[in-house]
């Protein structure tokens, strides 16, 4: 599961937002931030075992989980940018 361009930031910002990115990558085991420095722009990646029998039950599960996980880093990503 891949949400692009999750967060946004100014150029001036790479610093801040590229410690906040590796902060959260440490705090979620599953998940992977990446930053694209072309757009500057912040991604998020999860990967997911599926077995054929159960794609539904996983997938509203991983989508609940992801869904945390935005909230918690998205305030992490929007204090990095906004701060002096």
């Amino acid at each position: 599961m891949r949400i692009y361009d999750f967060a946004s930031f100014t150029e001036d910002k790479r610093g801040s937002m590229l410690y906040a990115v590796n902060k959260m990558n440490r705090q979620f085991r599953f998940a992977k931030f990446v930053v694209d420095f072309e757009d500057n722009t912040i991604s998020i990646e999860i990967d997911f075992p599926i077995s054929c029998s159960e794609v539904g039950g996983i997938a509203v599960e991983m989508l609940f989980r992801v869904m945390n996980m935005a909230d918690e880093a998205y305030a992490e990503f929007m204090k990095a940018a906004w701060s002096n």
